[in-house]
């Protein structure tokens, strides 16, 4: 090579990114590709998907693209390309507090990441890695609101797809729902969104629920008081009933002596409980 070669080419580093509206020309052309055509696409989309969600600058869009990609489920899945992305997209799972938005890179990150397990029909081991990255970024995030609502908004969503399997992750999920139950800094509309959490986690593995119940009980009573003086109260008032009738279908009694504790130290306080 030339001496007086440009530097940028020596490192790799692609043409395409001194032109940055070719992203938005290929978004553009991939939210518009008929899905039955990806088959035929596949050599020009795949490379370039994989290329922006591996590029630190460009990785939100190449989350989005990859939830495009996969709208052809039957192809993602029988050619094998949906686990080569879910493998890229599984690298953007953790939280980067240096990245502009970095709320909605993780909240892009997870949505990829469920859809593209969703269209190939992962095995319950890659939604446990999806838990294991929600225990990894709980840690990075316990004290900042929005990172803190997408990590507890997806629960509700590895329920969804893990069952009573969800077990496993039963301690920690219990544990990242009432600390945003019982947390100072948290608003009304984080803790209705912590209380859905113990309604999924309670469906979908009551057998085990039912052992934290003391626990989850106090941690609704402290959101419920935080309730008084914020916007949203109702709302979340609601949402801690339909928490409590689903504890309840996993033990009935468990909660009513926890309520009935509560009952007793603060006369007329949980009285509607």
């Amino acid at each position: 090579m030339h001496s007086d070669a440009q530097p940028g080419l020596l490192m790799g580093e692609p043409k395409w990114k001194k032109r940055s509206q070719c992203v938005g020309a290929f978004m553009w052309a991939l939210s518009r590709l008929d899905a039955s055509v990806m088959s035929e696409s596949v050599v020009f989309v795949l490379p370039v998907t994989l290329a922006l969600v591996d590029d630190y600058e460009y990785r939100m869009q190449g989350l989005r693209a990859s939830c495009l990609f996969v709208r052809n489920a039957e192809f993602a899945r029988r050619s094998g390309t949906g686990s080569v992305l879910l493998s890229s997209i599984r690298t953007c799972l953790v939280y980067r507090s240096d990245a502009p938005q970095p709320h909605k890179l993780l909240h892009t990150a997870f949505t990829a990441f469920v859809a593209v397990a969703d269209a190939i029909q992962v095995d319950v081991q890659e939604w446990w890695a999806l838990c294991d990255a929600l225990v990894v970024n709980y840690g990075y995030v316990s004290d900042k609101i929005k990172e803190l609502r997408v990590v507890s908004e997806q629960i509700s969503i590895v329920c969804e797809r893990l069952g009573v399997c969800v077990a496993r992750y039963l301690r920690a999920f219990i544990g990242i729902v009432t600390h945003v139950l019982e947390s100072g800094i948290c608003v009304a509309e984080l803790q209705h969104v912590a209380a859905e959490q113990v309604t999924a986690l309670a469906k979908a593995c009551p057998q085990r629920v039912c052992v934290y119940v003391p626990s989850v009980v106090a941690a609704l009573a402290r959101a419920w008081d935080s309730a008084d003086n914020s916007s949203g109260a109702d709302k979340l008032r609601d949402e801690i009933h339909r928490a409590l009738a689903s504890l309840r279908e996993t033990d009935a009694d468990a909660v009513s002596r926890a309520v009935r504790s509560l009952q007793t130290a603060r006369p007329g306080h949980f009285d509607t409980w």
